[in-house]
């Protein structure tokens, strides 16, 4: 642990929490506006029937992230004289005094209403899991980072997904903390992270660790967001600095990606189909493959096919997209295919189907008035 205490802003005693249930912990880099969002978010959704603290480390990024801490009553702050990336945690980890230890990423932009009695809760239901972390929300813009493979454990009608859970929102004893022997003399790092050091601990005290299964937070990671903020150069001096140059010549490489699906929408939008379609066909598949981005990606080759009158094209893909997902825009390209070849009954159906998972898709409504019964 870094001792240099003039690191840390003057902490008055008004400002310290006694006998804190949570001890809530941010390590933040250059990320001003996400770390606002994130704080906004902690003390939002907290439901302050608990005592808790909040302890925020700053790895040196010289921008507007010591005055976004200072407009919260943040308990805890340790502003780092150089960037030593995740290493930082260890002073963090230390300053807390929370039976609870909760790691919050400073890019997680929402929290579940009541998050600490959430944790509370699902430790009691489970207590032979040593660590748990919230689930994340996945959608077109982020994975949330969260692994693939995970065993549902069900009690008392709670779930929890068993599996590698993630430093976004991860919670762990700080007695079992301790008793594993915190984070050690290894120096954290991309390789050997935080959360997996944590897991480590679980294992070894005989405990499991998973995620709460659909309480979610938004974790915004990936390279959507990062572009949105202005962070990519940030994102990729991170990886950089923790060796993964391919890492940061991949996030490269997706904003590329990115501006060309930009490109794609906005010919989509103006109506040029054949470009899109041209388009579609020189895309790396390995950028999307097997995510809502596909689907996406899918939907608009169907509809401009279908636009086109290449009907059996725009089927072929959005049967596609039914393979994987259920889709109501592919349910209501379906149904405007048989509704062009004059399947009024098929059509009905599939336009049904359609508004059962999406209830405002205005072709399908249009469509059903229509169709005579």
């Amino acid at each position: 642990m870094n001792t240099d205490k003039e690191r840390y802003t003057p902490i008055t005693s008004e400002n310290l929490v006694e006998n804190p249930v949570f001890s809530i912990i941010v390590l933040t880099y250059k990320r001003p506006e996400m770390l606002a969002l994130t704080l906004e978010a902690i003390y939002k959704r907290m439901s302050n029937t608990v005592p808790f603290e909040v302890i925020v480390g700053d790895n040196n990024s010289k921008d507007t992230t010591p005055e976004i801490i200072s407009r919260y009553p943040v308990n805890k702050v340790v502003l780092n004289k150089q960037n030593i990336n995740m290493d930082l945690y260890k002073d963090l980890y230390e300053l807390a005094i929370g039976e609870y230890l909760l790691e919050i990423d400073d890019d997680v932009l929402e929290l579940p209403q009541d998050y600490d009695l959430v944790f509370l809760k699902y430790f009691s239901v489970f207590p032979d899991f040593g660590a748990l972390a919230l689930d994340v929300v996945q959608d077109q813009y982020t994975d949330g980072r969260k692994l693939s493979r995970y065993i549902p454990i069900e009690r008392e009608g709670l779930v929890v997904d068993e599996g590698f859970a993630g430093g976004w929102a991860l919670c762990i004893k700080r007695e079992l903390f301790e008793k594993g022997g915190k984070f050690g003399t290894e120096q954290i790092t991309g390789r050997t992270t935080e959360d997996g050091i944590i897991m480590n601990i679980v294992k070894n005290n005989n405990l499991r660790f998973g995620l709460i299964k659909d309480i979610k937070c938004y974790h915004a990671s990936g390279e959507y967001y990062a572009k949105k903020f202005g962070y990519l150069e940030r994102e990729m001096e991170k990886f950089r600095m923790q060796g993964f140059d391919h890492h940061a010549d991949m996030i490269k490489q997706a904003d590329e990606f990115m501006q060309k699906i930009e490109n794609l929408m906005r010919k989509y939008e103006a109506g040029n189909f054949v470009e899109v379609l041209n388009d579609i066909e020189l895309l790396p598949y390995e950028y999307y493959a097997d995510s809502l981005m596909e689907k996406q990606i899918l939907e608009i080759q169907g509809f401009s096919s279908l636009s086109l009158g290449l009907f059996e094209d725009a089927r072929r893909v959005l049967e596609r997209v039914l393979e994987k997902w259920q889709s109501g825009a592919a349910y209501a390209g379906l149904g405007e295919i048989a509704f062009r070849n004059n399947n009024p009954g098929k059509a009905r159906q599939l336009f049904s189907k359609a508004l059962e998972l999406e209830p405002n898709l205005p072709l399908a409504k249009r469509r059903l008035k229509e169709i005579p019964l």
